[in-house]
């Protein structure tokens, strides 16, 4: 079993990610809208450019503030922001969220272990703020890792921990295949 270093990551982290699959994914609506009602307005009517400026200053904002309000205020997003650590085996992917001080006085209760099966990983981001594992479930069904998690020390283990990412994503797509 692997594990890593207690680490914290920004909710914005996870916030960002979302929108940047979410965009990812429906861009291209919204892309394809603006494309038509410029061509018809360039060749049928002037009035698709109005068409087309509501859909960009009206519609595309308030369908991106709804959908970070929908995943702002899950509580998947909270737990992204506690101080937690991570263990990797063969099967499992688990992570371990602690008590998280508010004050002097007061913490914040640790949420239950939350465990992912090997088996649905799709993803791995490797970035330079942060990495990000991918499962098949939902679009913000992933786990937001921070360089702190592995000491500077200790290169190897975050490599190994990538290596058994990798080696899950291939399996993966292989049994998909099959």
């Amino acid at each position: 079993m692997l594990s890593t270093l207690k680490f914290k990551t920004d909710t914005s982290d996870y916030i960002r990610e979302i929108m940047a699959l979410w965009l990812g994914r429906y861009l291209w609506i919204f892309l394809s809208i603006l494309v038509i009602c410029g061509f018809l307005a360039a060749f049928i009517d002037t009035a698709f450019l109005v068409v087309a400026l509501i859909a960009l200053f009206l519609v595309f904002p308030f369908v991106v503030t709804h959908v970070y309000f929908n995943y702002a205020l899950k509580p998947t997003a909270t737990k992204w922001g506690r101080t937690r650590s991570m263990s990797i085996d063969d099967k499992m992917i688990t992570v371990i969220y602690y008590e998280d001080l508010v004050d002097d006085d007061h913490a914040l209760p640790a949420p239950a272990p939350d465990a992912y099966p090997l088996s649905s990983v799709i993803g791995l981001k490797i970035g330079k703020k942060f990495d990000a594992i991918y499962f098949s479930t939902k679009i913000d069904d992933f786990i937001i890792i921070s360089p702190e998690a592995f000491s500077e020390e200790d290169y190897k283990s975050k490599e190994e921990f990538h290596a058994i990412i990798f080696n899950a994503i291939q399996e993966n797509s292989l049994s998909l295949r099959s």
